[in-house]
């Protein structure tokens, strides 16, 4: 709410577009006479219910309302999607998706560093990239994989199936990611806190060489910097590189590594317990 009036109305649930296009239309319908000024409506949507709409169906939603949706690609890779049982494949998610832009509504991708695991990464990095660019949303977001207990993808981990990359092995990914995203023009946004940088965000392409230069100076950043950036992240207190030139945010991230003993030798799996509370 601002200035008393409502800006903005959230369809709830994982999958908005589930209800149908006949019973999405009268909610949208009801919104705006119960609202009569201009606000925002999005929701969340899967690639596989886009495509039961008519182009015409999603045009109709548009011209009742329907403002943004939100998709999960996690990959555009479809061994990647095939091996976390995605249930959409890559050429269903570009369909999807251009389906969305073509209507006029504005599109929020979400892609998952670090869902290939080791063997994927490069697979994932350039298929994700290309996927995205041959949609061209109007924001990509990053949610970086973090695997919590009780789903299939934790017993392949667990067995040795599936390897989890360490952050440099993740750094490498992104990088790959940017250097493979020349052909988008929306907004870069990472906007979570398990990325290993929140502050990764821009307009492509024209913010691209900088976005690159951030992954990069974390490539060659000492191990004891490094360790110590990881565990401020990880910690909550750092966002992102520039972070590190804060003397407070710095202690607090050097405090942070004494009390838990963290060393360069020990950071990556003390990462991955303290990203296990943000699940």
């Amino acid at each position: 709410m601002t200035g008393g009036y409502l800006q903005s109305v959230f369809l709830q649930d994982a999958d908005g577009l589930i209800a149908g296009p006949v019973q999405l239309r009268a909610i949208l319908d009801h919104l705006r006479k119960t609202f009569p000024w201009p606000f925002r409506v999005t929701a969340y949507a899967r690639s596989k219910t886009v495509l039961r709409y008519r182009p015409e169906d999603l045009l109709a939603l548009r011209q009742a309302g329907l403002s943004r949706l939100h998709i999960g690609l996690e990959s555009g890779c479809d061994t990647v999607l095939r091996q976390v049982c995605k249930g959409a494949s890559r050429a269903e998610h570009i369909m999807a998706g251009r389906r969305v832009r073509q209507a006029g509504i504005e599109l929020s991708a979400y892609v998952m560093p670090g869902l290939g695991g080791r063997n994927l990464s490069e697979r994932h990095a350039r298929d994700s990239a290309s996927a995205l660019c041959a949609i061209d949303p109007e924001f990509i977001r990053l949610r970086t994989l973090a695997i919590p207990g009780g789903v299939p993808l934790a017993q392949e981990w667990l067995s040795g199936r599936f390897e989890l990359c360490d952050s440099r092995e993740l750094a490498r990914e992104l990088l790959l990611f940017l250097q493979s995203l020349d052909a988008a023009h929306g907004e870069l946004v990472s906007d979570h806190a398990l990325n290993l940088f929140e502050d990764l965000s821009g307009r492509l392409p024209k913010d691209l060489p900088r976005l690159r230069s951030m992954v990069e100076a974390f490539l060659v950043l000492p191990d004891e910097r490094r360790c110590l950036y990881l565990v401020g992240r990880r910690g909550g207190v750092l966002r992102g590189l520039a972070d590190l030139q804060d003397p407070g945010r710095q202690a607090a991230a050097a405090a942070i590594c004494r009390k838990l003993g963290a060393t360069p030798d020990n950071v990556e799996e003390i990462c991955r317990l303290l990203m296990q509370r943000l699940i």
